[in-house]
Parts: structure tokens; C-alpha cells; sequence
């Protein structure tokens, strides 16, 4: 990343204004891995840090996995699971690792109806910058077809509870006092990191099922 981004730079104020507040530091991949029909579904995140220092990504994974209280993991069927995050400087060549959270698996508690396995609710991020990337997407598996409508759209109930865990996580700081914000990152750059990210400011679940079928089985972003 180019100095110009960094924070304390004389640009960062007339870079803020066109992009929204993304100077960040440093930019990092986070991967929660679910396990849901036989498949592995990747939710792929962004997060940014002010500070040079390395975030304990223990502590991260812990707050990521603790912050899925009941109102979330009952809108989740009983056979998805969260097991682990994997972690990494999203610098070209940036080498991940692997992070179990300390409380252990994360189990969906509705047992009342099934899921659609090849589609997912999405959550859209939302940045407040003028130039793209300002919107992204979270694609969130395994919710329990019992919260959709006879219109075929999610209920607000399931979407609010989904919302809510994704609003819970955007920013989160660890035990060293080196917060991480979440971040919308361009889905196709010319070259990579060369577009800025967004920092992203409000999240929004999308009361439409997001299909996965352009997409290989088990994938989602």
C-alpha cells in the first residue's frame, strides 16, 4: 500500500472525502470455514488496521466466533458449523494461518426445516465513499428455509438476527488495544491491492435469496 494511504498523511483528509475512511495500515484476509452438507463453505472478510502491529488474530477469532449468540445461530440450521478462521496479510505471497477459536465449534440450533444448499442470504456491506469498491457483499450459508416468506423472501426476523452478527463484528480490537475494521476490497483490480479499500460504515441484509449457482459448489465471498 502506498504511503499516500497510510493515516498521518497530508493526503489521507482529501483521500477520505472521495473514498470514505479507509486508511488503514495494514489490510488483512480472514476466511471463517462452515461445514454444512457435506460441503466447505468459505465466507472470505477484509479487515484494516491503523496501527503497523500484527492484531492477535486468536483474540479476533475468538470475538468472531463468541459474538454467535442464540438470536444468530437459531436462524441457522442444526447441521451447519463454524470450526475455524484462517488468517493473512492480504499482500500478493502473504502467508495465512490457521486459528481455532478457544470456545470451540459453532453449531446452527434450528432444527425446524431444512436449507438451501447451493444458496445463501447476503448481507451487503456498505462503504461511504464516492468511488467504487463502496458496496460489497457477506454471503451467509445454512439459513433455516422456515424464515422465508410466502413471498419467497427472508423475514425480517432472520434478517435482523443476520444483520445484527455482521454489524457486531465490523470493528473489533484485541487484548493489545489494535482495533481492525472491516473493509470492502475490489472484486476485480487491475492489479492486485492497487484500488484502495473502502472502510465499510453500515451492513444491510438483503431480503432476496442470493443464488450460488454461477459459482462452484461449497464457494461463497
Amino acid at each position: 500500500m502506498l504511503e499516500i494511504y497510510r493515516l498521518g498523511s497530508l493526503d489521507t483528509k482529501y483521500l477520505r472525502a472521495i473514498y470514505g475512511d479507509f486508511a488503514m495500515a495494514r489490510q488483512y484476509e480472514g476466511v471463517i470455514r462452515w461445514n454444512f452438507a457435506g460441503q466447505i463453505f468459505n465466507t472470505v472478510l477484509h479487515y484494516g488496521s491503523s496501527s503497523d502491529v500484527t492484531p492477535d488474530f486468536q483474540n479476533i477469532t475468538d470475538q468472531i466466533f463468541d459474538a454467535m449468540v442464540s438470536d444468530y445461530t437459531d436462524r441457522l440450521v442444526n447441521d451447519i458449523n463454524a470450526d475455524r478462521m484462517s488468517w493473512r496479510e492480504d499482500i500478493p505471497g502473504g502467508v495465512g494461518q490457521v486459528v481455532f477459536p478457544n470456545s470451540g465449534l459453532k453449531v446452527g440450533t434450528n432444527s425446524g426445516s431444512n436449507a438451501m444448499g447451493q444458496a445463501a442470504m447476503i448481507v451487503r456491506k456498505l462503504g461511504s465513499g464516492f468511488i467504487r469498491p463502496n458496496k460489497g457483499r457477506i454471503y451467509q450459508p445454512g439459513v433455516a428455509s422456515a424464515f422465508l416468506t410466502d413471498a419467497g423472501l427472508w423475514s425480517a426476523t432472520a434478517g435482523n438476527a443476520v444483520e445484527s452478527y455482521w454489524e457486531t463484528v465490523r470493528e473489533l480490537t484485541d487484548g493489545n488495544a489494535t482495533t481492525v475494521t472491516m473493509l470492502i476490497k475490489a472484486s476485480n483490480p487491475t492489479a492486485p491491492n492497487t484500488q484502495p479499500y473502502t472502510e465499510v460504515t453500515a451492513l444491510q441484509f438483503i431480503g432476496n435469496p442470493g443464488t450460488q449457482r454461477r459459482r462452484r459448489i461449497g464457494s461463497g465471498q
